[in-house]
This record gives structure tokens, C-alpha cells and sequence, in this order.
């Protein structure tokens, strides 16, 4: 694949973050914005913490860039809450940059999931919360 580009919306994205990011989070920033705009091989990491340390934010991190890049994004959460909880999220986050995600579990209705995975294989849906 070809290395994601830098893009201005991408610091306009991570500005909005409300909180002060951890030097931990800085450097796992650091090494996710190099694996997608450094590397032509995909990335393979796993970002790992207790509750509430941040490992959400280094994901939509990541999902802006694919975004910004014309690119699909996937989020896949362990439960339908954890996973509704990202979509609000991430409604929020990408209100300002033209992105809204949709919601794909099991409570999801047949026709609208059915709707919704033609809309991922055609790509007119770019941004897509999920349930393994």
C-alpha cells in the first residue's frame, strides 16, 4: 500500500482532544503516525492498557488518517455497549470533518445491516463501528 499522507485536518482532529495526552500516549501517537505514514507494509500493533488510559483516542487517532487519506475506517469493539459507546464517540469527534459513523452489531436490523454492509463494499460508507 501506498504510505498515508500528512493532511492539515489531521492536527485539527488531535487539537480537539480535551484532555493533555500522557507521555505514554505521545509516543504511541508517535509510533502509529510512523507505521501508517512511513511504512508500505499495513501495520500490525496491538495497543494495550487498563481502562481509561487512552487507547481509544490512538485508535481515532488512526481512523482520521485513514479517513483524510480517502480511506475506509473499521472499529471493532468485544460487546454491542462498548461498541454503540464508540459510535457516539466518534459522531462527536468527526461532526467537524465530514465523517459520520455507522453501527453494525447483531441488534442491528437485517434490512438496514444488510444496507450497511453494501454500502462498506461499495465504499460509500468510509466509517464503520462494529462487533466481532
Amino acid at each position: 500500500r501506498e504510505p498515508y499522507q500528512e493532511d492539515v485536518r489531521q492536527s485539527e482532529f488531535e487539537d480537539q482532544f480535551p484532555y493533555e495526552p500522557t507521555p505514554d500516549q505521545q509516543e504511541v501517537f508517535s509510533q502509529v503516525q510512523s507505521d501508517m505514514c512511513d511504512r508500505t507494509r499495513a501495520m500490525d500493533r496491538l495497543v494495550c492498557g487498563d481502562v481509561g488510559f487512552g487507547k481509544t483516542e490512538v485508535a481515532l487517532r488512526a481512523i482520521a488518517r485513514c479517513l483524510f487519506n480517502g480511506r475506509q475506517a473499521l472499529l471493532l469493539a468485544p460487546t454491542t455497549v462498548l461498541a454503540a459507546q464508540h459510535c457516539r464517540v466518534m459522531a462527536d469527534r468527526f461532526k467537524d470533518f465530514g465523517a459520520s459513523p455507522v453501527l453494525l452489531s447483531r441488534l442491528t436490523p437485517p434490512k438496514q445491516a444488510k444496507a450497511i454492509r453494501a454500502g462498506v463494499a461499495s465504499g460509500e460508507m468510509k466509517l464503520i463501528v462494529g462487533t466481532h
